[in-house]
């Protein structure tokens, strides 16, 4: 039995219990209503990010940025693929000292959107618009002597091409005749032939080996520009790896790894300024980084493990600059010039020797250029 008095002190508890509990209800029902009224304005989130707990920092995260800025791709419009960061140590702050020079006695005649292929200890320059038309002459240039000799003819005359190495022989994919073609022809020293076709015609195309692989990439076959990146090992027959973010024809080309770079080029008409990374082992390709201007129809290396531009066209005007690629933020850092402005330069090279063959400047070129390290 519970005593008179004990009766009254429980109920004035309980009092004190309910009135604790309607204020408790009452000031979360008025942060309720602040936070809802506050929203619209911006200030909701301010609130809810006071204190420690529940509140979150944007922008940093170790040190390291947890929102990325996309860049605008320029020279095609919104229709270009996003930005997608990458890290890279490929960067003008490691870059080799570069010297450039004119060899003495060039190619003897003018010749622009050749080929060329490494063979040996001399280089082949296949092809190219000689006199405004396709040519199917090759040429053999010996670094040591610095001279030019006849060394026979392409089974098809062809320009705007790509090409590589297949063993002993020269094999060339593609290019333009009187019209784009898909043919693909091997050369050696007993002559040249067709060995087999593209799954498509493609002109302004880029290739770059991998081990025994050939990855072709961009291009024109006509109507459009092509997005299927390829791969082949005899030239014959082709797999799709995967597709470009953004097809290009008149892109330089580079390999570094497992990872081929398409920088720049052009997209339905215009210039792009994307640099475009081909992960082969992966099967996968995106957007890395932008260079600052849009431009094409230059022609890209690697050297002492950095990747460098030289020539090009940005706009109109032809570029005389060789320049290192940053490839995290695609920046240029000049590396050297050319003795002439020059795009459209067919690039041969042996080890850490690169040869520029001819190009335009606008009207074509004879010269050889070549670009070591200092």
């Amino acid at each position: 039995m519970i005593p008179p008095y004990s009766r009254s002190t429980f109920a004035h508890r309980r009092r004190i219990r309910r009135l604790v509990r309607t204020a408790v209800l009452a000031a979360v029902l008025l942060l309720l209503a602040v936070f809802v009224f506050l929203k619209p304005f911006g200030i909701g989130a301010g609130i809810r990010g006071i204190g420690g707990i529940g509140s979150k920092k944007v922008g940093t995260n170790g040190g390291r940025s947890s929102a990325t800025a996309t860049p605008t791709p320029t020279g095609a419009g919104s229709s270009l693929a996003p930005v997608v960061p990458v890290t890279s140590t490929l960067s003008a702050a490691t870059a080799p000292t570069l010297k450039v020079s004119a060899m003495a006695k060039g190619l003897g005649a003018a010749v622009s959107r050749a080929v060329a292929v490494a063979d040996g200890q001399t280089i082949l320059v296949l092809g190219g618009l000689v006199g405004g038309s396709s040519s199917a002459s090759v040429r053999r240039f010996s670094p040591a002597s610095d001279t030019v000799t006849a060394a026979g003819t392409l089974a098809v005359a062809t320009h705007d091409a790509a090409a590589t190495s297949f063993g002993p022989n020269a094999v060339v994919f593609g290019g333009g005749e009187a019209v784009t073609i898909d043919k693909v022809q091997s050369f050696a020293s007993q002559g040249s032939q067709v060995i087999g076709k593209l799954p498509q015609p493609r002109s302004d195309l880029a290739v770059a080996t991998i081990g025994d692989r050939t990855y072709v990439l961009g291009g024109y076959d006509g109507k459009s520009d092509q997005t299927d990146v390829l791969v082949t090992t005899d030239g014959v027959s082709y797999k799709v790896v995967t597709q470009l973010p953004t097809p290009v024809r008149y892109a330089g080309v580079a390999a570094v790894g497992t990872t081929i770079y398409l920088v720049g080029g052009e997209h339905n008409g215009a210039q792009v300024s994307q640099i475009q990374a081909v992960d082969v082992a992966a099967g996968t390709a995106k957007v890395v980084s932008n260079l600052p201007v849009a431009l094409s129809h230059e022609s890209v290396f690697v050297l002492g493990g950095t990747i460098f531009m030289a020539g090009g066209r940005s706009g109109g005007a032809v570029r005389n600059q060789v320049d290192v690629i940053d490839l995290p933020t695609g920046g240029l850092t000049r590396a050297g010039l050319l003795p002439k402005a020059a795009a459209d330069m067919a690039l041969g090279q042996n080890g850490g020797d690169v040869y520029l063959f001819g190009g335009e400047s606008p009207t074509p070129l004879s010269s050889i250029v070549h670009i070591g390290i200092a």
